[in-house]
């Protein structure tokens, strides 16, 4: 990301003084990759007009990976108004795939008769 910025017409910071670290948050239980820069960096990224100053230890939030459990996905699920209708893993749970049904089919088909729906 940094190397991509910086190629930029006028740009003139230092990826290498960059170092990236992984932290797990307890509170949101997921793992925030952060940048952080040893000194202090000014990042002109040249034609955008703005300049960046960063502070020495400063992090830059620039990616989040979480892992859920059932009961996260259907929360999850809940406050988007659907529900679970398939959840795939393979045996070694390295990864899983959820399908999720809007709550509103889900209690039509329930109910054993299908009912029009509008909205």
């Amino acid at each position: 990301m940094l190397r991509v910025l910086n190629r930029a017409p006028a740009a003139d910071f230092d990826p290498d003084a960059f170092l990236q670290r992984a932290e797990y948050n307890a509170a949101l239980e997921q793992i925030e990759i952060c940048l952080t820069v040893g000194g202090g960096q000014r990042i002109d990224p040249g034609e955008l007009d703005a300049q960046l100053h960063i502070s020495p230890g400063e992090k830059i939030l620039s990616e989040i990976s979480r892992k859920f459990t059932p009961a996260g996905i259907d929360t999850l699920l809940g406050a988007a108004g659907t529900r679970l209708a398939a959840h795939l893993e393979p045996d070694n749970a390295c990864f899983s795939r959820v399908y999720a049904t809007p709550e509103q089919v889900v209690r039509a088909f329930n109910g054993g008769v299908i009912h029009h729906l509008s909205g």
